[in-house]
């Protein structure tokens, strides 16, 4: 370990090989057979909102078929977020649901599946 690792309290990366499940090419894409959930976000309206829902789609290698944010109320202080997202189950749906209810600033989580 160099000097630098030692008296900075950090260690030497290590490299582990990706499962099987990380080593596909690139994220999903809704549009396949799956079924489509649509989220419908509520929540105040800041810079760094739209970034941290969107963090829990990415972290999952989803891609939202559509996205679209808008800024309305009354003096601008909502954000209205609109997600459509395949490839993923209910169970997995409703627990990032679940997830987004818990980021600061967010009032409404709406979630629904596209029959």
């Amino acid at each position: 370990m160099s000097r630098l690792a030692a008296a900075s309290g950090t260690y030497p990366l290590t490299a582990y090989p990706l499962t099987p499940d990380l080593q596909r090419a690139g994220p999903r894409v809704a549009g396949s057979p799956s079924p489509v959930f649509c989220f419908s976000v509520v929540a105040e309206a800041s810079a760094g909102l739209l970034p941290r829902v969107l963090q829990f789609f990415a972290k999952r290698d989803l891609l939202p078929a559509r996205c679209h944010a808008t800024v309305t109320g009354r003096d601008a202080q909502d954000l209205e977020i609109d997600l459509q997202v395949g490839g993923l189950d209910s169970v997995t749906a409703e627990r990032i649901a679940c997830g987004l209810r818990q980021v600061f600033g967010v009032r409404i989580v709406l979630l629904s599946e596209k029959a």
